[in-house]
């Protein structure tokens, strides 16, 4: 038996390369110790063809630095043939020994194999849109990295913040997939994203990602001074691919839970817009809030330094809706559970951004220049009248070989947004490029008080474009 003392085990990998075993000589025992709690990766690969090894990991039980029968065996992989062994164990900080073990019944001479290990950081819980913080964590000359290992269930925006780096020091942020999925750090994962501004700038990622395993890296520059300080805050957040336009993008059927109480999610818009945001379908007995954010410091990423621009705050199970004026940029929409729900709380939210046009009077109001496509197949414009009024609508110059259809709703239950809940008072469906006009008589409502904003809505109509094919058009009211 061969014994090699590895010292402190952290981040980086370790690795172990032709070493072998022989029928007198069955067994090499790796010894190492962890200063904290941390998350084992052992891989135990490329065995020679036509042989076996097995993979053991034991803890120092008894405390007496040797590997004997008083310790205990915590985790092994026994996988026949010459295929990999890997062992991924969460363990707490002490003395642990890795045994590489000829298998005499499926080897013939001796048996040549490579040997990985490290230890890294582990969350417990798949990441969501609660922010997950490192803070005050340090890099060394001795010790360059830190790894950090999450899953995402389904389909999210990761998004990765390495920031109050120390003055005078660097590190790099990058992001890696569990390619091979052997749930283990290693060689054979692919880098997806990385950022490695200068100095102690800060570090963001923002990578659309699939379910899966993942690992966040920070890396020490080596042109740092000493010891290298950090905080890296980590979530998932749901992302449109596309900015948001008038076509409501709806999350149906989501949940939140005690453990994880709240939803983000990010869009952008490319011009000036009237958010829309309705949170509804909550379940019953339960509350959840809403709130919007903008990204106010530019950097992508929904964190603490974003602005809340609007709120909604209705007890129990109302709908939440926002009604918010917006310009160009980055907003993030979050959905929070109230802590006296029942358990797990599931929601529906919309999110849609229309013009709003204001108070529609006798002069006429010419858009010009609008375009639509497959992805984007429909614009609203939100206006009010102030008094009983005819309404003259006009849809024309549509593009040549295209065509688009003009319908006027009222926001029948004066809830300031589009949705099903309109009533369609008429509509123009003329076929090909053919101009399209609606005229029709408006009445006045009453005001509406709603939430924490007050706003008027009189005769509030939304005349909406849709079931286009193509793009081009004109519009005038």
């Amino acid at each position: 038996m061969s014994n090699f003392d590895l010292s402190a085990l952290s981040s980086d990998i370790v690795s172990f390369n032709n070493f072998s075993l022989t029928p007198t000589d069955p067994s090499d025992i790796f010894e190492f110790s962890l200063a904290n709690d941390r998350t084992l990766g052992l891989n135990l690969h490329n065995i020679s063809v036509g042989d076996d090894a097995d993979l053991l990991l034991y803890r120092d039980s008894n405390n007496n630095g040797i590997l004997d029968s008083g310790d205990l065996l915590v985790a092994s992989s026994g996988v026949s043939g010459n295929a990999n062994d890997v062992i991924r164990y969460s363990a707490t900080a002490g003395t642990y020994f890795a045994e590489v073990r000829r298998y005499g019944p499926g080897s013939s001479g001796a048996v040549r194999y490579d040997l990985d290990l490290s230890a890294i950081y582990s969350l417990d819980a798949a990441l969501s849109s609660q922010t997950v913080s490192y803070d005050n964590f340090g890099l060394s000359a001795a010790d360059p990295t830190d790894v950090f290992e999450f899953d995402i269930l389904n389909d999210r925006t990761i998004q990765l913040h390495l920031n109050n780096i120390s003055a005078g020091d660097d590190a790099d942020l990058r992001l890696f997939r569990d390619s091979n999925g052997n749930g283990i750090f290693d060689a054979g994962d692919q880098e997806v994203a990385n950022s490695t501004n200068p100095g102690n700038a800060s570090d963001i990622i923002d990578y659309s990602a699939t379910a899966g395993t993942y690992f966040a890296q920070v890396e020490r520059w080596t042109t740092s001074s000493g010891d290298v300080q950090y905080d890296l805050n980590l979530s998932a957040i749901y992302g449109l691919g596309t900015p948001l336009g008038s076509a409501i993008v709806g999350y149906d059927s989501f949940g939140l839970s005690a453990a994880d109480p709240t939803d983000v999610f990010e869009f952008t818009i490319a011009n000036d817009r009237d958010l829309q945001l309705n949170l509804h379908n909550i379940s019953t007995g339960d509350d959840a809030d809403l709130r919007l954010f903008r990204d106010s410091n530019g950097n992508g990423i929904f964190d603490a330094d974003d602005q809340e621009v609007a709120r909604s705050l209705n007890g129990g199970n109302a709908s939440d809706i926002i009604d918010y004026v917006a310009t160009a940029g980055t907003y993030f929409a979050q959905v929070e559970r109230w802590d006296t729900g029942n358990g797990a709380a599931s929601y529906d939210l919309d999110l849609a951004a229309v013009y709003n046009l204001g108070k529609l009077g006798s002069s006429a109001i010419a858009l010009s220049n609008y375009s639509l496509t497959p992805a984007d197949p429909n614009d609203v414009f939100e206006f009010s009248l102030g008094s009983d009024n005819t309404i003259n609508l006009s849809l024309n110059n549509i593009s040549a070989g295209n065509d688009a259809d003009l319908r006027l709703f009222r926001d029948s239950n004066q809830n300031g947004i589009l949705d099903s809940g309109d009533q369609l008072l008429d509509a123009s469906l003329a076929s090909g490029n053919a101009s399209e006009s609606i005229t029709y008589h408006g009445r006045r409502w009453h005001h509406l008080r709603r939430g924490l904003v007050d706003k008027i809505l009189v005769a509030q109509l939304l005349l909406a474009a849709l079931n286009l094919r193509q793009q081009g058009y004109r519009s005038s009211f």
